[in-house]
């Protein structure tokens, strides 16, 4: 799975760029030496997209600091999608819970796979792919490359994943 640079047309300063690593939320000795020698990233202001950059880069104490924060507007990125995409896709199945408990919604269509629960069929994300039709998914949301998260699961052979998807009313529906 391609975990590359967020397609953002935007400026990004270096407190979107910590966001986007493990570094955002590490208290450690290093991490002082690194903020006094290049200053102080947590009083810089963020881009819209920090979000996405914090559960893109799997970082959860980022994307709980954003959500307690200003800084929590629920925005497309270039790819047209919302945070919750990122988090399914690289199955993280706790920034997901959290993003659904601040009601980002399960079903913004956009990306490459279409919807977040197609990301995570696609990932073959089992646990995730359990827990967005509980949030009200629509598993058999239409768009992106597979076409729904049935073809995704299908397509990279992910048999528990298209179990879980067909014992969640999956149509069998291939066109």
């Amino acid at each position: 799975m391609d975990k590359g640079f967020l397609h953002i047309d935007e400026e990004v300063n270096p407190a979107d760029l910590i966001c986007s690593t493990k570094l955002y939320g590490i208290s450690s000795p290093d991490l002082v030496r690194f903020q006094t020698t290049f200053g102080d990233f947590e009083g810089l202001p963020l881009s819209k997209f920090a979000l996405h950059w914090a559960c893109a880069a799997e970082s959860e104490e980022a994307v709980k600091r954003l959500l307690s924060g200003t800084n929590n507007e629920t925005v497309e990125d270039g790819n047209g999608v919302h945070p919750l995409y990122y988090a399914a896709q690289n199955g993280c199945q706790a920034i997901c819970e959290i993003l659904l408990r601040h009601n980002y919604d399960p079903n913004h269509l956009g990306g490459h796979f279409g919807s977040a629960i197609q990301a995570a069929s696609s990932g073959g994300h089992e646990k995730v792919v359990q827990m967005l039709p509980d949030n009200g998914a629509d598993i058999n949301a239409q768009g992106g490359e597979y076409g729904n998260a049935l073809q995704a699961a299908s397509h990279r052979d992910h048999e528990k994943v298209v179990q879980i998807l067909l014992d969640s009313g999956a149509v069998r529906d291939f066109h």
